[in-house]
């Protein structure tokens, strides 16, 4: 699972808006995201029935979130299945209020904070497209307080976390377990966060010709603001053909290579350890692999694995990186079976079987045996250097192209190399080149081909060591 995250740092556009209208003597001295109210009345009118001050707003900051500047961006192909909001903020709310004389004064504060994401911003109107909720504090004075009163809340600190999962499938919005990346991108172009306050200060008096000030305050400073997005990337893995008419029975699996300068093996996280068809297990030896590449592995399919099975199978892979863990789906196969009665006559001079089609009882089908393979031991290397290994001579005779990869332990590192075309008897013995580095290595020798067949007698492998071992 992959994690990208987004800072303050990743807020471009931002755009304050503070819903401060019809309230008494408001200013807002914040900058950026952050945002500090104040307001003050005095009243000295003869005699002062009355005087107060509220600060009492609704203020909203929102940026653009830029997908491109974190350190490692969602990619296209994504599917999300988790998203958590953090914020952390400073606040700081007072309430005051003064009178010479008088029978009470009072104050009050509290806060409100919300958290979420959204498309649009208005003076009135906010389209929430995920919606958090947030904390509520309150504090207030006792409501009659001769002469003096003051009240706040802070300064302190307050954080949470929304999760978003989309592996629950709320709602039903998300039944694959996850959000697609276009989704992603709509539903979070912005993020914004809002509060409410209301501070209040208070006079009042019956007597006399008083002064009353009052004042109230409130200062929210975001000292971190951080959104996590939990992704992973399909497997770029992919089938053909996409469907089989039995007794054909051969599929390919194939990825891009990697290329060189993304640092090499040490970050593929796609590499296959095992296959798993309908529940059987395939290791890189078995009989039915034709060959196994770290990008190319061609196999056959035994007929036990079909046998009870649904029309369409699923190709399970075991990676070897730490991104996935057990067998992951790659893709399915569709089968289907073709009407043959089986085999007509054994002919130990054949490489092939032929099937008869039932219905026509003429019609007939070559059907290639298991094609003939042998893997070789891993050299033995008693100082386990790094060994050049620069050619293969075999002893070899038979009928159609063999074919000869060098492997590395676990099929890291596998190299194909040229092929030889049999004859049926030959006075040399064939020679190829190779250019494979590594501590070890084996050779698989195969055929892939109908009525293709060898006999092989003898085996040379050319290396010479390089160093005496790779930096750790």
């Amino acid at each position: 699972m992959s994690v990208t995250i987004y800072t303050v740092a990743d807020l471009i556009n931002i755009q304050r808006n503070a819903h401060a209208t019809g309230l008494l003597n408001v200013t807002d001295g914040g900058t950026g995201i952050n945002v500090n109210f104040s307001g003050l009345n005095t009243n000295t009118s003869p005699p002062v029935y009355h005087s107060e001050c509220n600060v009492q707003a609704y203020y909203v900051m929102k940026g653009d979130l830029n997908h491109s500047s974190p350190i490692n961006p969602v990619p296209s192909n994504a599917r999300i299945s988790l998203i958590e909001m953090s914020m952390q903020v400073n606040y700081s709310l007072t309430a005051s209020a003064h009178i010479v004389s008088g029978p009470s004064v009072t104050s009050a504060c509290s806060y409100i904070y919300t958290l979420f994401t959204g498309d649009t911003i208005g003076t009135d109107t906010w389209d929430p497209r995920i919606t958090s909720g947030g904390f509520q504090l309150f504090s207030s004075s006792p409501p009659f307080v001769v002469g003096d009163s003051s009240n706040s809340l802070g300064p302190a600190g307050g954080a949470f976390t929304t999760v978003l999962d989309f592996t629950t499938n709320p709602n039903g919005d998300f039944p694959l377990g996850y959000m697609s990346y276009a989704s992603f991108i709509a539903n979070m172009a912005s993020f914004a966060y809002s509060f409410s306050i209301f501070v209040q200060a208070g006079c009042s008096t019956t007597t006399g010709v008083e002064v009353a000030t009052t004042s109230a305050a409130v200062s929210v400073q975001t000292t971190n603001i951080e959104i996590t997005v939990h992704w992973d990337a399909p497997l770029s893995w992919t089938l053909e053909p996409p469907g089989l008419v039995l007794p054909d029975n051969v599929i390919t699996i194939t990825r891009p290579e990697i290329d060189p300068s993304s640092g090499g093996i040490g970050i593929d996280t796609q590499q296959i350890q095992k296959l798993r068809i309908n529940g059987n297990e395939i290791d890189p030896n078995d009989p039915w692999i034709i060959f196994w590449l770290r990008f190319r592995i061609r196999l056959h399919l035994k007929p036990q694995w079909l046998i009870g099975q649904p029309p369409t199978i699923i190709i399970e892979v075991q990676l070897a990186g730490t991104e996935f863990t057990g067998f992951v789906p790659i893709g399915s196969v569709n089968i289907t079976y073709a009407d043959l009665s089986g085999i007509y006559t054994f002919d130990i001079t054949k490489q092939s079987d032929t099937l008869y089609d039932r219905s026509s009882g003429i019609a007939t089908q070559e059907v290639l045996i298991p094609a003939p393979f042998f893997v070789t031991s891993f050299i033995n290397d008693n100082e386990v250097d790094i060994l050049h290994f620069g050619g293969v001579r075999i002893r070899v005779t038979g009928q159609g192209q063999l074919k000869q990869i060098l492997q590395s332990y676990d099929y890291i590192n596998t190299q194909e190399i040229p092929e030889i075309t049999l004859r049926t008897s030959n006075n040399v013995n064939p020679f190829v080149l190779a250019n494979f580095n590594d501590q070890q290595a084996s050779l698989r020798v195969y055929m892939d081909s109908i009525r293709n067949n060898m006999n092989v007698s003898r085996i040379v492998i050319f290396s010479i060591p390089l160093y005496t071992g790779y930096p750790q």
